[in-house]
């Protein structure tokens, strides 16, 4: 159902996205600490749409499929608020924010993380927090909560709900924050291996890299 008060009309939650809805899955704070929570469904005509005022130069492709976007922001075709020059497809950025988690998706172009992730949560793209990985403190997981929760109220210009008390206290803390796809089963271990051997055909150091720093 349409969360805008009046609005009477209902989808299901798998044809949203075909129908143009946004999804919000936005309460961080339930979300993060495994209490109760629901996303936030707007439909096509209520759905929160962009401010920031962009349109990208003709042959303008993005960044993640280097495919061509749409000539106008659309519900298909983002553009990031913090340097108005990354634009890209929902459905690329989608899986982008899948594959990095909150903690590593920023826009691809400027870097940037903070507004950047607000303005996706806003426009329904899902980012997910909590999985397999290293252990996040009570105290760094509530600082992380509160900063993101403040942004969040800034862009939707409404209070996100805190934890109650008692949750914030629950054995939620410490808790595994999800790691980056590449970051899964070493992807990338082989890139920090040191060769052991030349296997040029003259090699001009047999003595190996000892010697080649010592002729500098």
């Amino acid at each position: 159902m349409c969360c805008m008060e009046g609005c009477d009309r209902w989808f299901h939650l798998p044809c949203a996205k075909e129908g143009s809805c946004v999804t919000q899955y936005i309460p961080p704070y339930r979300y993060l600490l495994r209490t109760p929570g629901h996303p936030r469904s707007f439909c096509p005509v209520h759905r929160p749409e962009q401010d920031v005022e962009a349109t990208p130069e003709p042959g303008t492709d993005c960044p993640i499929c280097m495919e061509p976007v749409e000539d106008r922001k659309t519900f298909r075709t983002l553009v990031c608020p913090a340097c108005k020059s990354a634009w890209f497809h929902r459905d690329c950025i989608q899986g982008q924010a899948m594959r990095s988690g909150l903690l590593y998706f920023l826009c691809p172009l400027c870097r940037n993380r903070m507004s950047f992730a607000v303005e996706m949560f806003s426009l329904g793209i899902r980012i997910p927090f909590s999985g397999p990985g290293p252990a996040l403190s009570r105290e760094t997981g509530l600082q992380l909560l509160a900063r993101l929760g403040k942004a969040l109220e800034e862009e939707l210009r409404e209070p996100v709900p805190p934890s109650n008390e008692g949750s914030r206290h629950s054995s939620a803390f410490p808790f595994s924050i999800r790691l980056p796809t590449w970051e899964e089963n070493d992807a990338y271990a082989d890139l920090g291996e040191r060769h052991s051997r030349c296997d040029a055909r003259d090699c001009l150091y047999p003595g190996g890299r000892e010697e080649a720093e010592e002729d500098g």
